[in-house]
C-alpha cells in the first residue's frame, strides 16, 4: 500500500472515531445540538483524563479538573469604563466586586447615588470553577453594567478540600460582612435594595444564606430583599426524578456527576421566611424538578415566586456565552435574568 492510500485510510479511520467520539443522541428540542456535542466531548475528555489520573494514584478526579480551571479559565481582576473590578475580603471570605462606573461612582461610596447590590454564588458542584473564572468574571461584569449595581462575588473555599459546611460558612460570613450598614456605606448601596443570587450548588448555597439570614437578622444590618436562583441544586433524596431520568446524559451537568457532587458534599416555617424568589429553571437539565418543586411549595407556603423556563435549554447555558462556544439561549437566560432583577431590585 502507497504513503498516499495509507494516509488517506488513516484519516479515514481518524474522522470515523472522532466522529463516533463526538456524537451525543439529544433530544429534538435542545438548542444548537452540533455545538452541544463539541462541548460534552471537551467535557467528556476532561472527565476522562481525571478519572485516569485518579487510578494512577496521581490525584483525585475533582483536584484535576480544579488544576485545569485554575490555569485555563482563570482571569485577572480588570478594570474597564463600565465596571470598576477588585478582589478583596469581607469577613475574611475572598470576593471579587463588581461596581458600575454610572453616575460618577468610582467604587468607593463617594460619588452618585446609592445602588442596589447583588451578592452573587457561582456554581461548580461546591467542587469547581470560583470568582475569578471567566465565565462568572464576564457574567458578574455583565449584571453591574447592565443593572448599575455592585456585585459582590463569593469566591468560597472549595470541596473536596474544605467540606460542608466550609463552602456554606464562606457565603453566610462574606453575606452577612457585606450587609452591615457601615459596609454598604463603603459600597455606596441602598440597604433596601440587596439581592443574593447563584446558580446551580450556587443557587443551593444562596437558599440556605438566606434562609439564616432570615432566622437569625443581625442588628446594624440590612435584610434582602430578594433571591434570585438558577437552575438551583435543592434536593438529594431522589435521584430518579422525571428530569433526571430524561437529562442524565444532556450536557453539561450528567447524573451520574451530580451524585457525585452530592457525595463530595427544611421545614415550612423556615420556608415562609424567605424573600421575593426567582427561579430559572432548563428542560434539559437534571435539576429541573428541583426548582419546579421549590416554586410549588413557596407558592404553597404564599412567599412571592416567579418561574422563568427555558424549553431548549441545558443545565449550566449562562456560562456559554463566549465564542467559540456561544449558545444563542444563554444569552437569553441571561436577558430574563437581568430583566427580572432589573424590574424588582
Amino acid at each position: 500500500m502507497g504513503a498516499a492510500r495509507l494516509y488517506a485510510l488513516l484519516s479515514a479511520v481518524s474522522l470515523l472515531g472522532a466522529s463516533y467520539y463526538l456524537y451525543l443522541p439529544l433530544p429534538d428540542s435542545v438548542a444548537e445540538p452540533h455545538k452541544l456535542m463539541v462541548l460534552d466531548a471537551v467535557f467528556r475528555t476532561a472527565q476522562h483524563v481525571g478519572t485516569l489520573t485518579e487510578r494512577l494514584g496521581l490525584c483525585d478526579q475533582v483536584t484535576f479538573l480544579q488544576t485545569i480551571i485554575s490555569r485555563v479559565a482563570r482571569v485577572p481582576a480588570h478594570s474597564d469604563a463600565a465596571v470598576l473590578v477588585r478582589d478583596a475580603e469581607l469577613g475574611g471570605v475572598r470576593v471579587r466586586a463588581f461596581t458600575s462606573t454610572r453616575g460618577g461612582d468610582s467604587g468607593g461610596g463617594g460619588g452618585g447615588p446609592p445602588k442596589r447590590a447583588v451578592v452573587y454564588l457561582h456554581g461548580g458542584g461546591w467542587a469547581l470553577s470560583g470568582a475569578q473564572e471567566r465565565g462568572y468574571d464576564s457574567q458578574c461584569r455583565e449584571m453591574a453594567s447592565s443593572l448599575d449595581a455592585v456585585v459582590i462575588s463569593v469566591d468560597y473555599r472549595l470541596v473536596p478540600q474544605h467540606r460542608f459546611p466550609v463552602p456554606l460558612e464562606d457565603c453566610l460570613r462574606a453575606a452577612r460582612h457585606f450587609l452591615r450598614h457601615d459596609t454598604l456605606a463603603a459600597f455606596s448601596v441602598d440597604p433596601a435594595r440587596v439581592a443574593i443570587s447563584g446558580d446551580s450548588a450556587g443557587g443551593n448555597l444562596a437558599v440556605a444564606v438566606a434562609l439564616q439570614l432570615a432566622r437569625e437578622p443581625e442588628e446594624g444590618s440590612a435584610s434582602l430583599k430578594l433571591q434570585a436562583l438558577i437552575y438551583p441544586v435543592l434536593q438529594a433524596l431522589d435521584f430518579q426524578t422525571p428530569s433526571y431520568r430524561e437529562s442524565a446524559h444532556v450536557p453539561i451537568l450528567y447524573g451520574r456527576t451530580m451524585v457525585r457532587f452530592w457525595l463530595q458534599y427544611l421545614d415550612d416555617d423556615w420556608l415562609r421566611a424567605l424573600p421575593l424568589t426567582y427561579v430559572l429553571t432548563c428542560e434539559h437539565d437534571v435539576l429541573r424538578d428541583d426548582g419546579a418543586m421549590l416554586v410549588a411549595r413557596l407558592g404553597a407556603l404564599g412567599v412571592p415566586v416567579h418561574r422563568a423556563h427555558l424549553g431548549d435549554a441545558f443545565h449550566g447555558v449562562m456560562q456559554f456565552m463566549q465564542q467559540p462556544l456561544a449558545f444563542a439561549v444563554g444569552r437569553r437566560a441571561l436577558d430574563g435574568y437581568l430583566a427580572w432583577l432589573d424590574a424588582n431590585l
